[in-house]
């Protein structure tokens, strides 16, 4: 079943309009999608393949109440920094940190459908 962000938090929390008497818990996985306004059409067979789901991230639910939970960014991005050892031996090695990356603008409205 699909749900909608009831309220934007910020650009990594969203509330969703359903909870715990929809069968949310906390830790499910929802992508979060709007559907594109043009319709798709195969350039061979001339049919329609129906709109584009434009994704605009995927977050974990961390906190639940009846008929809401909140949302939360789950996707990481990598950025990397060197660090100089010190010592005897010397030389560099390369340290990766991940940060969470923000929903891609999120809006009242937006769809969520549960992934694994």
């Amino acid at each position: 079943m699909d749900f909608k962000i009831a309220k934007v938090l910020d650009s990594y929390k969203v509330v969703m309009n359903a909870g715990s008497n929809q069968k949310i818990s906390k830790g499910q996985k929802y992508l979060i999608y709007k559907v594109s306004n043009e319709e798709i059409i195969d350039p061979d067979t001339n049919k329609s393949l129906g709109f584009l789901e434009i994704v605009k991230g995927t977050g974990v639910v961390t906190h639940v109440q009846d008929n809401m939970a909140t949302l939360e960014s789950c996707e990481r991005e990598n950025s990397s920094k060197i660090i100089r050892r010190s010592g005897i031996w010397g030389g560099t090695a390369e340290e990766v940190e991940a940060s969470t990356k923000p929903f891609d603008d999120p809006r009242v409205g937006d769809l969520l459908k549960r992934v694994n």
